[in-house]
């Protein structure tokens, strides 16, 4: 629809320019436009369609808004651009692939803070329908070929790789292990990690927002590595706590298993941030 309306658009700047164009060519070269109809009629339609990309590119996104109006999208929601056609252009394919996992990267994180009490940013997903998704989205990107092994769109495609494998375990974490996260939550010895996870994802989200992945790599990276650090000889003063029956062993044992969750998530939101900003900074060169 929008190659149709833009090609009608143009088409009446034709009909008006082609009177003229006529005459200005008359009146440089009388005589010319008769002998040299063919090259006259190529010049012509050349000229307009330059005039007509000049004057729409200022509007293209009231014309991207307009078109969605007219045509509303009934695809779900994060694979939506996933097109068939799209196959055939490699480039084009991995542009729709970023667009998904975008989407799907957003929710997860927010799915992730709503796990750990994020009332401000937090929102739960639909994780089946999120499940569906990531499945999706890693038989498409299967499906695009590639024949050169080096170069920007190699790099692309091997960042979005990456990406998804530890979106899916980021997911598993989440649809598995709720009572892990609820612990790590309510855990007074756990509770200050688990909220430093939750400020790193929303400052990500706003380095996402203004496309700063080098800053969104460097945080996800820096709050793993902190909470790895930290939370790593609080198992052994579980242990102790277990073997002096300060708490009893469910207990030290759901404690346990929330320290390796904060450990795993973290690690994998900044594995995540890694390989996604690498495959749109290769996008970009």
């Amino acid at each position: 629809l929008s190659h149709v309306i833009f090609n009608l658009f143009t088409a009446c700047g034709a009909l008006i320019l082609i009177t003229p164009y006529t005459v200005l060519w008359e009146y440089l070269s009388p005589g010319a436009l008769s002998s040299n109809a063919e090259i006259a009629l190529v010049a012509f339609h050349t000229s307009y369609n330059t005039l007509g990309v000049m004057v729409i590119l200022p509007f293209t996104g009231r014309f991207a808004r307009l078109i969605e109006k007219l045509v509303p999208d009934k695809k779900p929601s994060y694979t939506g651009r996933l097109g068939e056609g799209l196959l055939e252009q490699p480039g084009l394919a991995l542009a729709a692939v970023q667009v998904s996992i975008h989407d799907e990267l957003l929710a997860l994180l927010r799915h992730v803070n709503a796990m750990l009490g994020d009332s401000l940013m937090g929102r739960r997903a639909d994780l089946m329908e999120l499940h569906q998704a990531l499945d999706d989205t890693n038989t498409y990107v299967d499906r695009i070929h590639l024949h050169d092994t080096k170069g920007a769109e190699w790099q692309r495609m091997l960042g979005i790789v990456h990406t998804l494998d530890h979106m899916r375990r980021l997911h598993e974490r989440c649809e598995e292990e709720e009572d892990r996260a609820s612990t790590a939550r309510g855990s007074s010895e756990l509770s200050d990690y688990g909220q430093a996870l939750v400020e790193t994802i929303n400052a990500i989200f706003n380095d996402i927002e203004t496309k700063r992945w080098v800053d969104a790599t460097q945080r996800a990276a820096k709050t793993a590595a902190y909470i790895h650090d930290q939370v790593e000889p609080l198992r052994e003063t579980i242990l102790a706590k277990i073997a002096r029956g300060e708490i009893d062993i469910s207990q030290g044992t759901g404690r346990l298993e929330a320290i390796r969750w904060l450990k795993r998530v973290s690690k994998h939101v900044a594995r995540i941030m890694q390989h996604y900003g690498e495959a749109v900074l290769a996008a970009g060169k």
